[in-house]
């Protein structure tokens, strides 16, 4: 269980660093390596990278969701897997590839509320 913590640790410091997210009004700031579009869908051919960028993109998106819930203080994401929320992002920069995936979030968050 230890190795499990210090691994999850190391992850988590690794790929929490390099990037800057904003929401629309600039209140809300997340940093991760994967809020450009481009960067999301750098490694899609690559089957050597494949697991370990699936393993990003998930903690990446469980950390980027939980934050929007703790500052809104509700569950926007209700009912929905993080399997589900990268493939809405993964869809969203194949049709925007200079957008950002916070986009991606936001306009999902804008939806569901919608629907």
């Amino acid at each position: 269980m230890r190795k499990v913590n210090l691994c999850f640790c190391l992850l988590f410091i690794l790929f929490s660093s390099q990037v800057k997210a904003v929401d629309h009004d600039g209140t809300f700031q997340v940093f991760g390596a994967h809020n450009y579009c481009w960067y999301w869908l750098r490694n899609d051919n690559d089957t050597k990278s494949n697991d370990i960028d699936r393993v990003t993109k998930v903690v990446w998106i469980s950390g980027y969701i939980s934050a929007i819930n703790f500052h809104t203080g509700r569950e926007n994401f209700k009912d929905l897997s993080i399997i589900t929320v990268n493939d809405y992002i993964t869809n969203f920069c194949k049709e925007h590839p200079q957008g950002k995936t916070s986009s991606a979030i936001i306009e999902m968050m804008r939806k569901i509320k919608e629907g």
